[in-house]
């Protein structure tokens, strides 16, 4: 069976055109392969490493904790009780003022510091948290489910000094010398390379405009994209 010229030289474009099609396809689907390997490279570069733990307190047996100074440093009010954090405990007075729970660095929890409290939700949590900002232990959160904690992977990111929760389910950490950082429940990351070199002592504000006091550095205002610094002339 043979075929007219015509009806040959159509196939053999058809064929063509097939086979230019899938080459195309091709580069195509191996330039979008490059492009989200760059930009998950790119987003690890700028991403910084942690992991989040359940924590199960197991008290020794025969240990009782010694009463001692309490020296509270924060505050937070968190499922109608009011909570005070200071360096050695954590404790939750009820609306009549009696202590209904409490919580011992080193025995309830991780043998750090308490800084700063926050009460709030992440992004990715099920249910609002009281956070505890840690000076070496990270971040701590405390909830319904339980106690976990976010650890980041390089040890001077352990060191908070603030913690600040959004109502966009982000929270802005301070450290003692790593700049302000931003954790929404999957990513944490540095905020922003302006604030990424700061000594913080202290946030308050939002997530359109916030304020971080700093140790050096005076107070500082972030708004719209820009920092505003105000200080000692």
């Amino acid at each position: 069976m043979t075929f007219p010229r015509k009806k040959k030289l159509g196939l053999m474009l058809a064929a063509a055109g097939l086979l230019l099609g899938a080459f195309v396809g091709l580069a195509f689907w191996s330039a979008r392969r490059a492009f989200e390997r760059a930009r998950a490279s790119l987003a690890d570069e700028n991403e910084l490493r942690f992991v989040t733990r359940r924590l199960t307190p197991v008290l020794p047996a025969g240990v009782e904790p010694l009463g001692t100074s309490a020296g509270f440093k924060d505050a937070a009010f968190f499922h109608d009780r009011l909570y005070l954090g200071g360096p050695a405990k954590l404790l939750a007075y009820s609306t009549d003022g009696k202590i209904v729970a409490r919580y011992c660095v080193g025995l309830e929890l991780p043998s750090a510091p308490m800084v700063a409290l926050a009460a709030g939700m992440a992004a990715d949590a099920t249910e609002p948290e009281l956070y505890v900002a840690t000076a070496g232990a990270g971040l701590l959160a405390l909830g319904e489910q339980g106690l976990r904690q976010v650890i980041p992977e390089k040890e001077t990111l352990r060191r908070l000094t603030a913690v600040l929760a959004l109502p966009n389910g982000r929270l802005l950490l301070g450290t003692e010398r790593n700049g302000v950082l931003v954790y929404d429940g999957k990513h944490l990351a540095l905020f922003h390379p302006a604030l990424a070199a700061v000594r913080v002592t202290a946030l308050a504000g939002d997530e359109s405009s916030f304020w971080v006091g700093t140790i050096d550095q005076g107070v500082l205002h972030w708004h719209a994209g820009e920092v505003d610094r105000f200080g000692e002339a």
